[in-house]
C-alpha cells in the first residue's frame, strides 16, 4: 500500500487518518519540509501536526504525489488511485483523457479525475481546517544563454562529474545500462572515477521494439571489459501492463517492460543508478519530431494536431474509441488542451524541449523509478 493521509474537518476538530508523516525518494541534503528553496534530490514529503499539514516536492516535481482537497477535507498520496474514495467524485476529466490515450501521458498537473491533482514541481501545500492553500513558483522556462557549444558541453560534463562524484557507491553494485545516454553517461563516469559495477543488465522490451538498447549497451560493456547480461521481457505483456499501469497510478503507458528488469535488479544488488532529465538535455528522444515541426507560436493548433497524430498510440486510437468516448475524448478536445500546455513554453530557448521535459520525462518516466 502506497503511503496516503486524510484529513476531514469536523465539528469537534479534524480528524485524521493513514500517514501523518510521510518522506519519500531520496533527499540529498536538507529538510524537505524546511522553509525556503527545495533542497537538491527527488522527493516527496508531508507532516501533520495536529492543526497543520505541510507539504512539500522537489524543485522539478519528479516524485509524484497527489492531493484531493475541498473546503472540509484534504487527501494525500503518491497515488492517484489511493484517492478514489467510496462516496466522492471519480469524474473522469475528459479532456485529460483525450491527451493521454494519444501521447501516452498526461499535461502539467492533469489526471484521470477531475477532483485529482498532481503536486506542482516545488510546490508548497498547507492545509488547516480553514481550507488548501498552494504555494509554487512559476514554471522555470529558460531563454537563450550566451553559450557556445563548447561551453555549454564543458559544463554539461563538469557537472555531470560531480554530481556522479556526489552519489559513489560504497558496496558492490549492478548498474541497469540501456541504449540511451542516460545510463551510457553514468558508466562512463562512474568508470572514469574507479567505481565500475560488478555486472551491467539491460531489459528486453516488448515488439515492435527492435532491441537496439539491449545491443547497444552489450556493445559498450564489451568494449569496456564488463560482464553484460539482457534479462528476458516478461512472458506476458498483457499480465506485465495489469501490474504495471496501476502500479504507476495509471499515469502512463510506459513502465511495464522494466518488470523483469526491476526484479533482476532486487535479487542481485541493493544499489543502483538511473538517470532522468540527462536524455531529455543530451539525447532528446523527440528529437526527429521536433525537427520536423518546429514550433511555432502563431500555428499551435496546427503543432498540437502534428504531436497528437505522431503520438504513443498514432492512428489507431481513431478506430478503437467507441460512439460515446469518440464525442467525451475527441481529437479537437486533446488539440485544445494541448494547446494550453504548448503556449505555456513560448519563451523559452527550447520550447519543444522544455515541453517535452515537464510533461513527459516529468509525468511519464519518471514514474517507472519511482512507483514500480
Amino acid at each position: 500500500m502506497k503511503p496516503r493521509i486524510r484529513l476531514v474537518a469536523t465539528p469537534d476538530g479534524v480528524r485524521a487518518e493513514g500517514d501523518k508523516e510521510a518522506r519519500l525518494g531520496h533527499v540529498l541534503g536538507g529538510d524537505p519540509l524546511a522553509e525556503g528553496a527545495p533542497p537538491e534530490g527527488v522527493f516527496a514529503a508531508w507532516k501533520w501536526d495536529g492543526e497543520r499539514l505541510l507539504a512539500r516536492n522537489d524543485r522539478y516535481g519528479m516524485h509524484p504525489l497527489h492531493y484531493r482537497a475541498d473546503a472540509d477535507s484534504l487527501t494525500l498520496s503518491p497515488d492517484p488511485l489511493a484517492l478514489l474514495l467510496p462516496g466522492e467524485s471519480a469524474e473522469l476529466d475528459d479532456d485529460a483523457l483525450a491527451v493521454f490515450i494519444r501521447l501516452g501521458f498526461f499535461l502539467a498537473e492533469d489526471t484521470a479525475f477531475t477532483a485529482i491533482r498532481a503536486l506542482p514541481p516545488a510546490a508548497t501545500l498547507t492545509w488547516t481546517r480553514d481550507g488548501p492553500l498552494i504555494r509554487s513558483p512559476a514554471l522555470p522556462v529558460p531563454g537563450p544563454a550566451a553559450l557556445t557549444q563548447a561551453d555549454a558541453v564543458d559544463g554539461f560534463v563538469e557537472l555531470f562529474r560531480a554530481a556522479v562524484a556526489r552519489r559513489l557507491p560504497a558496496e558492490p553494485y549492478v548498474l541497469p545500462l540501456s541504449g540511451g545516454r542516460d545510463s551510457r553517461h553514468i558508466l562512463l563516469e562512474l568508470c572514469r572515477q574507479g567505481a565500475t559495477p560488478r555486472l551491467c543488465v539491460s531489459g528486453a522490451k516488448f515488439p515492435p521494439d527492435p532491441g537496439a538498447d539491449a545491443r547497444v549497451a552489450a556493445h559498450l560493456a564489451e568494449r569496456l571489459g564488463l560482464p553484460h547480461r539482457t534479462v528476458a521481457r516478461p512472458r506476458s505483456q498483457f499480465r506485465a501492463e495489469h501490474t504495471a499501469n496501476p502500479a504507476q497510478g495509471m499515469g502512463t503507458l510506459d513502465g511495464a517492460w522494466t518488470l523483469s528488469l526491476l526484479a533482476f535488479l532486487r535479487r542481485h544488488s541493493g544499489l543502483w543508478y538511473d538517470g532522468i532529465g540527462g536524455g531529455e538535455l543530451a539525447q532528446n528522444p523527440s528529437i526527429t519530431l521536433i525537427r520536423k515541426n518546429p514550433y511555432d507560436v502563431t500555428d499551435l493548433p496546427g503543432l498540437a494536431d502534428r504531436l497528437l497524430a505522431a503520438g504513443r498510440t498514432g492512428a489507431h486510437v481513431e478506430h478503437l474509441l467507441g460512439p460515446r468516448t469518440r464525442v467525451l475524448w475527441s481529437r479537437e478536445r486533446a488539440r485544445d488542451r494541448l494547446v494550453r500546455e504548448l503556449a505555456r513554453h513560448a519563451d523559452a530557448a527550447f520550447p519543444l524541449g522544455s515541453f517535452f521535459f515537464w510533461n513527459r520525462t516529468r509525468r511519464s518516466i519518471a514514474l517507472a523509478p519511482f512507483t514500480l
